[in-house]
């Protein structure tokens, strides 16, 4: 079999897990960058290039592959450039069954051109196997984006090229570099946040739902006011005797922080918005709610909120964001969602905004800068915090200083010889503030009750099953993942070595999960 035969083979074993890929290359014409194959010395075939030199040895291109490996571990990503046969990538997938790779080819007519020459079927339907069509930054950050997940990969690894792939003067070979440096860099960040938070999402997601499953809904919400949203930058004061004196015209939506300094002011929040998992959220509430306030936690939120919700008789309404956890539950459970991937509640906000209904929604104290050098509104939880810890040698405002400063900063100036600082965490902020649109997403409505103690125990069993047999795309497992990225910081790689990193670090981080969703559940 060879040239379009081979090609529909090959597409055909491509269209199983990526059928848009798939019949885009149906599309291209093969450009005759691979121009056949020529037999190796041990039998194997060998992809020859258009100019006719091999990609491969012609003498034991099983070996060469071998030998490549060999510089290869089970807990890395790596990033193979150049299919060829695919001998390294198989040898590879063999010695660490458990690991996964991605490969990279020239261009996407390149591409097809080897798929008319050689069967890669296998590796094609290998769900261990991401493939990047080409070799451009927009390709390779999404491929790496969708596929690469350091809870469980570990670090990336380029494999070079055979030497008639690429020329080293190209450019897009000089650029790989910084285009994987710049998707690692936005990788990195987010697995921060797991490794922080992992085991906390997973604790505040067992004990939310658990509230959660008793149904809830909300009471009727007048949406021909205008909706503010209260966010805590500084530029919120501004807005204060505004909302003061058109109180009755206002739908306060507060974001977490900027609710006690609303109450300072006298103003009490319709709705008070958290996507916030640390413990310390608790202080946004001043150890209470009003009764007119609906809390609106995400299921992943800090479960202390809620607890005073109930405490203080305030409605209580969940949403799921986009925590793996709380997309389960609202597939399951039709709890409403809102979207989280941005990390700051003042875009979660505009989400609940517009999913209660409003129109015309105005947002206040948005500043995504530390504007003339205050970092938030007076009277959020800070005030407290830094008020009782303040001494004489190290007052407030060194504190409020040591927050600021505490990253690298840009500044600009303000008038009056003051300043704006401002943080890559911030400019991100604002940049997400900016492209915001409405949510395709089902306005909010009531939840009916729910099995929360069959949910569990079923969740359980997949955990269970996934611990004897696991596999990176089984839903309880990507469910799983960021706790996975705590448990991968907590214990580092202490008595694991090469290819059982990913198994065994794996393995034990569900059965952790396990024990700490006992506990809070209260069910084995």
């Amino acid at each position: 079999m060879e040239g379009e035969a081979l090609l529909a083979h090959n597409l055909n074993a491509l269209a199983g897990r990526k059928p848009d890929l798939a019949e885009e290359l149906a599309r291209v014409t093969p450009d005759g960058f691979y121009r056949g194959t020529r037999c190796a010395k041990d039998g194997s075939p060998v992809p020859l290039f258009f100019s006719g030199s091999p990609a491969h040895s012609l003498y034991a291109p099983l070996t060469e592959a071998a030998r490549a490996v060999n510089l290869l571990r089970g807990d890395t990503y790596p990033v193979f450039l150049g299919l060829g046969a695919g001998y390294a990538i198989r040898d590879f997938l063999r010695r660490f069954p458990e690991a996964a790779c991605a490969v990279a080819e020239l261009s996407k007519p390149a591409l097809a051109s080897l798929l008319s020459v050689v069967d890669l079927s296998d590796l094609l339907r290998d769900r261990r196997v991401e493939l990047i069509p080409e070799l451009s930054e927009s390709a390779v950050r999404s491929s790496l984006r969708e596929s690469y997940l350091p809870a469980l990969h570990g670090g990336i690894q380029v494999v070079p090229p055979s030497v008639h792939w690429l020329d080293p003067a190209d450019e897009r070979y000089k650029r790989l570099g910084d285009w994987i440096h710049g998707i690692l860099a936005e990788i990195a960040a987010d697995f921060s946040v797991q490794a922080h938070f992992g085991r906390l999402w997973n604790r505040n997601f067992w004990r939310n739902l658990r509230v959660a499953s008793g149904g809830y809904s909300l009471a009727p919400v007048d949406t021909s006011k205008k909706a503010v949203i209260a966010a805590a930058g500084p530029g919120l004061e501004a807005w204060i005797e505004k909302i003061r004196g058109e109180r009755a015209s206002y739908c306060v939506i507060a974001t977490d922080t900027a609710y006690g300094s609303l109450a300072g002011f006298g103003i009490v929040a319709d709705f008070f918005v958290s996507i916030d998992a640390q413990l310390v959220s608790r202080m946004h509430a001043s150890g209470t709610f009003r009764r007119e306030t609906t809390v609106i936690l995400e299921l992943c939120g800090n479960a202390g909120l809620a607890e005073t919700a109930r405490r203080s008789g305030s409605p209580l309404y969940f949403v799921a964001g986009e925590h793996p956890l709380s997309r389960i539950a609202a597939e399951r459970f039709s709890i409403p969602s809102i979207r989280t991937g941005s990390g700051t509640v003042t875009l979660a906000a505009r989400d609940v905004a517009s999913l209660l209904g409003f129109r015309e929604v105005t947002v206040a104290g948005a500043d995504f800068k530390y504007a003339r050098g205050k970092p938030y509104a007076r009277g959020t939880y800070l005030r407290e915090i830094y008020g009782s810890a303040a001494s004489r040698t190290f007052p407030e405002e060194s504190r409020y200083s040591a927050l600021m400063f505490r990253t690298p900063i840009t500044r600009a100036e303000a008038g009056d010889g003051l300043f704006d600082y401002g943080t890559p965490v911030l400019d991100a902020y604002a940049a997400a503030f900016d492209s915001w649109s409405a949510p395709n997403f089902p306005r909010f409505e009531s939840v009916s009750a729910f099995d929360y103690a069959a949910f569990a125990e079923n969740y359980r069993a997949e955990l269970r099953r996934a611990a004897a047999l696991p596999a990176r795309e089984n839903p309880a497992i990507v469910s799983l993942l960021p706790f996975v990225a705590w448990f991968r910081k907590w214990r580092g790689n202490a008595g694991v070595a090469g290819g059982a990193v990913t198994a065994t670090l794996l393995h034990d981080a569900i059965q952790l999960a396990l024990t700490l969703i006992e506990g809070y559940t209260g069910k084995p």
